[in-house]
């Protein structure tokens, strides 16, 4: 099983900041997008785990949540990584 860990993110919360940003683009709660992930994993995601990645409490939030997040929202694993460092490019400017 693959960790996030190998590829890790910048911040603690980059992964949590994409997740946030694509569950609010699609008008979804943290309980709707834990029930939506859940059909994706073997076992239940729960809702205050969704939250704790959002947050970045969970240090190193592993595949095996990420990725049925990523399938539930649409995007991939990679999206979620790489999030922050694009958004940041496109906002850099404006400061």
């Amino acid at each position: 099983m693959q960790s996030i860990d190998e590829g890790r993110c910048e911040s603690m919360t980059q992964i949590g900041d994409a997740i946030k940003h694509e569950r609010e683009n699609l008008k979804w709660s943290q309980e709707r997008l834990a029930r939506e992930a859940s059909k994706f994993s073997e076992k239940s995601i729960p809702t205050i785990t969704v939250g704790n990645i959002e947050r970045g409490t969970i240090v190193n939030p592993g595949i095996d949540k990420v990725g049925p997040i990523a399938d539930a929202l649409g995007v991939t694993v990679d999206h979620l990584r790489h999030f922050e460092s694009s958004h940041d490019k496109s906002t850099t400017g404006a400061r």
